[in-house]
């Protein structure tokens, strides 16, 4: 990869793309057909506060060039203190930031650009909000899991699995780098493990 340091300064190119995108919201950009070039402009994009009122959708040929893409461009990131995310499917997580108008870079495969994904009427409709204190049987959460496209298992070792033993139930949501453990008393949550507040969603 090409050294940070002797690659341009294109803040204000950048900065003149938001500014089209903003007034024309549909325009052309020819970019270099170098990966490395393509991440360099892509990570600026990522950290420019130009890029922060939406998400920027980036389409590729395939699952390799995706890949490839995405990993130069964690490279280039490695050092930013700040930058907005950058996804590469869509998942619950990718759902939450454009339904919330959460600033994100989008990276997909003009396949998976043309496949369905939830509306955001159906997207809030399958979250599953937990709060400790909060009445809500075990049973009751259970189901809830399984209607929002869940999975039982003995573990909850991958995201959309759930397992469910004595008093707690593991979860592993989408929207996580984690599984969470629910611990009930009776009809109430009485704690969850690592997070005070959840919101899960299936990948609809």
């Amino acid at each position: 990869m090409e050294n940070e340091a002797s690659l341009p300064d294109i803040s204000e190119a950048i900065s003149n793309i938001s500014q089209k995108l903003n007034s024309l919201k549909n325009i052309t950009i020819k970019t270099p057909t170098s990966i490395a070039a393509q991440s360099y402009i892509l990570s600026k994009i990522a950290q420019s506060h130009d890029f922060k009122e939406s998400c920027t959708l980036v389409l590729v040929k395939d699952e390799y060039a995706k890949l490839n893409l995405y990993t130069q461009i964690q490279r280039w990131l490695k050092d930013s203190k700040k930058h907005i995310p950058v996804l590469a499917d869509t998942s619950s997580s990718t759902l939450s930031h454009i339904y919330n108008n959460k600033p994100c870079l989008i990276i997909l495969t003009q396949e998976e650009n043309k496949l369905p994904i939830a509306s955001k009427e159906i997207y809030f409709k399958h979250i599953i909000k937990l709060k400790t204190e909060n009445k809500l049987s075990k049973e009751n959460l259970l189901q809830k899991l399984v209607n929002s496209g869940y999975s039982p298992s003995r573990t909850a070792a991958a995201i959309g699995l759930f397992a469910n033993r004595g008093s707690v139930v593991d979860v592993y949501p989408n929207a996580n780098n984690n599984a969470i453990r629910i611990d009930f008393d009776d009809d109430k949550i009485d704690s969850i493990t690592k997070e005070q507040w959840t919101e899960m969603s299936n990948n609809c």
